[in-house]
């Protein structure tokens, strides 16, 4: 997430960044997901996705997950797993980011 919230403040121009979360059954008020998006000092939005509706729809089925889309609306990544800052930049780079 340190890799996210840096290009986050520094392309803020330029992309929009969301995190999205779902569901945690030690968690069923949000508290600790709230308390960790504050500790880790994330500044862009995250939506609580509560019925796992935007996951299904994206088809994702492990986290972390990235997918980055251009200002078409075209995917132009679906990245599975966590990826450090270098990858991210060269991905954005792609989509013209």
């Amino acid at each position: 997430m340190p890799a996210f919230q840096k290009l986050a403040a520094e392309k803020q121009s330029r992309v929009v960044f969301l995190g999205i979360t779902e569901p945690q059954k030690e968690d069923p008020d949000w508290a600790l997901t709230r308390a960790a998006i504050k500790e880790l000092g994330l500044t862009f939005p995250t939506l609580i996705d509560t019925k796992s509706g935007v996951t299904r729809a994206c088809g994702i089925t492990g986290l972390p997950h990235t997918i980055i889309i251009d200002r078409a609306g075209i995917v132009r990544a679906n990245l599975e797993g966590a990826r450090g800052e270098d990858e991210l930049r060269q991905e954005l780079a792609k989509a013209g980011a």
